[in-house]
């Protein structure tokens, strides 16, 4: 299945193509991982997992989402710490154009796929513009908003340099 706006697509993928492509994830996080997928379908969750590709078919990254429900009434669906984006050179970081884009096709498919709820979560930096993205693309956030923490720490450092 297929969902596209502008120049980016989703596209629905196996796992052993997910698996390929998760090797060159620039910053893999264990909750975008095809296992931590397959773990959450015994608390009832379905995963489904994604290609994010522009319109000339290059992979910029990988989605993956849980989903709850039913064909006739819909589906809840969870998106933690995704997309996450492969390593490439050309591409030093998505900008908010490429973000903007990404939450459309997403919005897109979720209407495809009756999608009723869709709670994202992504690693990106919060901050005024980020967050006028989101609510550009439509999306609203949580009122009651609990934060929660997590950060990329070099260890290339000393423990002394690191907790200084």
């Amino acid at each position: 299945m297929k969902s596209s706006y502008k120049d980016w697509s989703l596209e629905q993928v196996d796992s052993d193509l997910y698996a390929n492509y998760w090797n060159i994830i620039e910053f893999p996080n264990l909750i975008q991982s095809f296992n931590y997928g397959e773990v959450k379908k015994y608390q009832g969750w379905s995963p489904e997992r994604f290609l994010l590709k522009n319109s000339i078919g290059k992979v910029y990254g990988l989605l993956q989402v849980l989903t709850k429900g039913t064909s006739i009434s819909g589906y809840v669906v969870r998106i933690n710490r995704g997309p996450v984006f492969v390593k490439d050179p050309l591409l030093c970081s998505i900008n908010q154009n490429d973000l903007f884009n990404i939450l459309i096709a997403i919005r897109v498919l979720a209407l495809k796929k009756r999608w009723w709820y869709v709670s994202i979560a992504p690693e990106i930096v919060k901050n005024d513009l980020n967050m006028e993205v989101f609510s550009n693309a439509g999306y609203r956030f949580k009122k009651s908003f609990e934060p929660y923490g997590s950060l990329r720490l070099g260890l290339s450092l000393s423990i002394e340099d690191i907790f200084m």
